[in-house]
């Protein structure tokens, strides 16, 4: 059944506490909010039309219950970015209205939610690395083994006849004795199993601990302030006529200098300055990102021979990576 989930604020309210219900009749179902003795009618900040309404509203609910104040109530103490985001990814909109026209909110809460799905890939990729360290470690049952002490159990009883014309009236518990000795050994092992897993799992735990917040894993922005010299040396190594004089550095359109004019660079000051005076220049150096090989995780770091991981500070080879 089609109906309105909305999301409405009231200044008569507690500063950051909103509504979030739905209805069939937007305006009468606002006029008999205001009857119940708020001190300032509600606004509507969004509404959107969606199929399902009752099942979509129990989504939303559900998705924000950690900002609900009351289980019986529909007041939500989050922002209305949240509680517009959360509705328009829990259903198809048909129909929406969008009185809210704060932009940073809007900003701050998609950034938000892109650095919590960011932590969740990274948490499930240490899982998984947990994992394979166990598996890669761990001393598990050793099944060849256990296959020879069946054999050798069997085989006693070809050995010795006599036993097998012993027991030959009693068959259930001659195969009883020959159960025995993997039964003693599926124990022994089974226990070394236990125990050699819950050690490496807590040795897991602290080789590769989980993110709590996204600024944890977040790649350092590394940025390197040169001269014009060192930037000419390091990129270019060749110098540039301008007029009658000589100026070392980057090439014009690096800098912002203006471009060819006939053959012949057009005359340019540098930030301001005199000719033949250096001026620094802020380079942002080119980054790749690479994955550590040792724990996962994801970085991001200037081209260099060797890299080190933000996580283990584990160094990695970075030939034939382009």
């Amino acid at each position: 059944m089609e109906g309105w989930l909305y999301v409405m604020s009231n200044e008569g309210l507690k500063p950051g506490l909103i509504k979030i219900g739905r209805t069939n009749d937007l305006r009468q179902h606002m006029q008999d909010l205001y009857g119940k003795g708020v001190a300032a009618p509600y606004r509507v900040a969004y509404k959107g039309l969606v199929d399902d309404y009752e099942e979509v509203e129990a989504k939303v609910h559900a998705a924000l219950e950690d900002h609900r104040i009351n289980p019986e109530r529909d007041f939500f103490e989050c922002s209305i970015a949240n509680a517009i985001l959360t509705i328009q990814e829990s259903a198809h909109i048909m129909s929406e209205e969008i009185n809210f026209k704060d932009e940073r909110q809007f900003e701050l809460e998609q950034q938000a939610r892109k650095q919590a799905k960011l932590l969740l890939q990274h948490n499930d990729k240490l899982k998984k690395t947990r994992e394979q360290f166990i598996e890669d470690e761990g001393i598990w049952l050793d099944k060849p083994s256990f296959y020879v002490t069946v054999f050798l159990a069997l085989v006693a009883f070809i050995v010795f006849p006599e036993m097998d014309e012993y027991f030959r009236d009693n068959s259930a518990i001659k195969w009883f004795l020959v159960a025995i000795p993997p039964y003693i050994y599926w124990h022994f092992a089974s226990q070394k199993y236990t125990r050699n897993h819950r050690e490496l799992s807590i040795k897991a735990e602290k080789m590769f601990p989980q993110a709590t917040a996204y600024e944890e894993i977040a790649p350092p922005e590394v940025e390197t302030e040169l001269n014009s010299d060192d930037a000419a040396d390091a990129l270019h190594g060749e110098e540039l006529s301008v007029g009658d004089d000589r100026v070392r550095g980057l090439k014009g359109s690096a800098l912002g200098i203006a471009g060819e004019a006939s053959g012949e660079f057009a005359d340019v000051t540098l930030g301001g300055r005199g000719k033949g005076e250096d001026a620094p220049v802020l380079v942002t150096q080119a980054k790749i990102s690479w994955v550590c090989h040792y724990c996962a995780t994801d970085n991001t770091s200037t081209p260099a021979a060797k890299v080190v991981c933000i996580r283990c500070n584990r160094s990695s080879s970075m030939e034939g990576v382009v």
